[in-house]
């Protein structure tokens, strides 16, 4: 067997496999001599069937797949031993002449190759990137002590309607005259309603429970107060098809006020927060509010860091060179359905996306960047923690936290997200050690703006 590689260009290349009858003779010999073993056919004691007879019913396709195992081996151990920077797979070249199994002995193959450019990685100090720092303002940390006196505080009954209080009754519908409808009207019993949530369309609709008391009625018009056919269904309890043909007006009868009131900033609070003795001052309180939100923060101004290095890395890199017509070809075969138009629009992502794979790999090799099972966990249990304090929980338990990490590094593509996620970050950690870092102060609104379009 030989194998030759001949460069058209710095970015393509073909790639030819001469087999021929003693590279495989063997391999069919021993295959069809194993198959001899458990062949039945009919005529036949089982291990007695003639090797001819064998090899006439069953040699060119043995001969065919021997060869192709052949062929895969060798590509693969060449491409291994050359160290070759191959894009994408090989691809059949279009001036391959069609093998014969059936009347050919030795076979010739050739596969176009596209060869990824040389990446060369420079740094200086001059190299800039920012690094947002979003400020976090009082407002911001009144918010978040409003979160926890909500989330903390306790309901009660009471017997006016106060501005928040949720309230239980009957709905009845109303006709023309403003009566209850008798026979065939929609009346739900313990029903509820929030005014500032279920009528949240109509700012005079949420004024009309203002100082009412259990016994007292409303009147309201579902269509114009709610406006949501969803809602609507889900409050008279019909179907959304119905919810679409409401126009009357409903009394309300009030049979419940359930009002909502927030806990106490006091050592109760902070107990119940961050754990007994944890927080002993409302000046802690906030400081422990202020330094989670920052974690939450720097989440997404490390996400916005990333983006920024990777999109300064691409723009040193945006003169390389790739072999075009062999990557469109490569795709089309990935994705047989597309048309060249298709093509067309898919190309530049796969550019984008090779460039980065390259450029990363190249900053990995140059810095022997490596992770470990123990970092894969690690980063698994601060993605938990992260989840936990969007939901507004800081105080999560060990075994939680333990118990969500266990069941996430069972699943294969989350452990590959998470490697990916650490590579990344170790490229990026990487580059800033070369490079200027800036800090820069910024408001949340302001940096929110570079996530809008």
């Amino acid at each position: 067997m030989n194998i030759t590689r001949k460069d058209v260009d710095a970015n393509n290349a073909v790639l030819k496999i001469n087999i021929e009858k003693n590279d495989y003779d063997e391999m069919v010999e021993k295959q069809l001599r194993d198959y001899r073993k458990k062949a039945q056919i009919p005529g036949f004691r089982p291990g007695m069937v003639p090797v001819g007879l064998l090899k006439k019913m069953y040699g060119k396709s043995i001969m065919a797949e021997q060869i192709n195992e052949l062929l895969n081996k060798a590509i693969t151990n060449y491409i291994k031993e050359n160290k070759i920077k191959m894009l994408g797979d090989l691809l059949p070249s279009e001036k391959q002449e069609e093998n014969n199994f059936e009347t050919q002995d030795n076979f010739e193959f050739s596969f176009d190759m596209g060869i990824a450019p040389d990446i060369k990685i420079e740094f200086s100090k001059k190299d800039e990137v920012l690094y947002y720092e979003i400020e976090i303002d009082e407002k911001t940390i009144d918010n978040g002590v409003k979160s926890y006196t909500s989330r903390f505080g306790k309901s009660e009954t009471v017997d006016s309607y106060i501005d928040g209080a949720i309230l239980k009754g009957d709905l009845h519908e109303l006709d023309a005259d403003g009566k209850m409808v008798e026979n065939n009207g929609i009346v739900v019993e313990n029903a509820t309603i929030s005014s500032k949530y279920t009528l949240k369309n109509d700012a005079m609709a949420q004024k009309l429970f203002d100082g009412k008391k259990i016994g007292e009625s409303v009147v309201f018009n579902p269509q114009k107060t709610i406006g949501n056919e969803q809602e609507i269904s889900y409050l008279l309890n019909i179907s959304k098809d119905e919810a679409k043909n409401i126009t009357a007006d409903f009394q309300f009868l009030i049979k419940e006020i359930i009002a909502f009131t927030d806990a106490e900033i006091n050592q109760e609070l902070f107990d119940k927060a961050f754990g007994d003795s944890a927080i002993k001052s409302e000046e802690e309180f906030r400081d422990k509010i202020r330094e989670n939100i920052k974690i939450g923060y720097m989440q997404d101004t490390d996400y916005k860091l990333n983006i920024d290095i990777k999109d300064f890395l691409m723009k040193k890199n945006e003169n390389l060179t790739f072999p075009e017509e062999f990557l469109k070809r490569w795709l089309k075969t990935q994705k047989e359905m597309l048309t060249d138009e298709e093509i067309g629009i898919e190309y530049p992502k796969l550019l984008k996306s090779i460039t980065w794979q390259l450029i990363q790999n190249q900053i990995v090799e140059d810095n022997k960047i490596e992770i470990t099972d123990e970092e894969i966990e690690e980063e698994a249990r601060k993605i938990g923690r992260a989840q936990f304090i969007q939901y507004g929980i800081y105080n999560i338990g060990n075994e939680v936290i333990d118990k969500y990490v266990n069941d996430m590094l069972k699943k294969v593509d989350y452990v590959q997200q998470i490697a990916n996620r650490i590579i990344e970050d170790k490229v990026v950690a990487a580059v800033r050690t070369h490079i200027n870092i800036e800090n820069k102060k910024i408001s949340l609104a302001d940096f929110n703006k570079f996530f809008e379009n």
